[in-house]
């Protein structure tokens, strides 16, 4: 579970969101580059939780996943911890390749 919540982050929580959105990044990418996004749709109502895969960007000491349906179990547990709205998925490049196969 530690591994999985070490993958969240959320760089404006925000409490009264009707709606959630899960961002993964591309290949090698880190949860960064939502930032933007995240500042807007937080002040429109979202929750943006950006997803930090372990082995990149400030998870870089952590081993990697590198076996795309590995990726997508990660990325359906991931998601499965924070289900108390509803939400959706965003995924950039290999994100979305995650994304597609993590959507349940």
């Amino acid at each position: 579970m530690g591994r999985v919540k070490r993958a969240l982050c959320q760089y404006r929580p925000n409490r009264d969101a009707r709606v959630r959105l899960f961002c993964f990044p591309h290949a090698g990418g880190g949860a960064a580059i939502f930032t933007e996004l995240a500042n807007i749709l937080v002040a429109n109502g979202f929750d943006v939780c950006c997803v930090e895969l372990p082995g990149r960007d400030n998870r870089f000491s952590e081993p990697a996943i590198d076996n795309i349906r590995e990726m997508a179990a990660f990325a359906a547990e991931v998601v499965s911890i924070l289900d108390d709205l509803p939400y959706t998925i965003l995924g950039y490049s290999m994100g979305a390749s995650i994304e597609r196969r993590s959507s349940y």
